[in-house]
């Protein structure tokens, strides 16, 4: 490696640096940084993957039911809330990792099932 590699890993470093602290005083006072404008689904998806995992593994609520009673109490709707949010997981893995024009038709339709679950059961995602 020459100099002027040296020089351009040492000029980049400190770009970063400075970019770093730009997008960390943005999210600070703004709630959001830049870097979502460059693709917002995949920004979003990044943030509630880990939040559907939190519902899926230590929330006490159900967001889905399979049957009225409650889901503390009942194991037939603690698995079948368990399922949903995997496949709800499973969807924004496809949209934060794989280009949508890559995407086979298979995954097109886990996607657009992901989102309509989302929608139709978004005010119920509370702890």
């Amino acid at each position: 490696m020459d100099i002027t590699q040296y020089y351009y890993r040492i000029e980049r470093g400190i770009s970063d640096i400075r970019l770093e602290i730009k997008w960390a005083w943005q999210r600070a006072f703004r709630g959001w940084d830049d870097t979502a404008k460059g693709g917002m689904g995949e920004y979003l998806s990044e943030i509630i993957i880990d939040v559907l995992k939190y519902y899926r593994d230590e929330a006490w609520i159900c967001v889905f039911w399979k049957v009225d009673k409650g889901c503390a109490d009942n194991k037939i709707n603690k698995e079948y809330n368990k399922k949903k949010i995997n496949e709800m997981i499973e969807g924004f893995k496809i949209i934060r990792y794989k280009d949508w024009i890559k995407r086979t038709d298979e995954e097109h339709k886990k996607v657009k099932n992901t989102l309509n679950m989302l929608a139709n059961k978004f005010e119920h995602f509370w702890d």
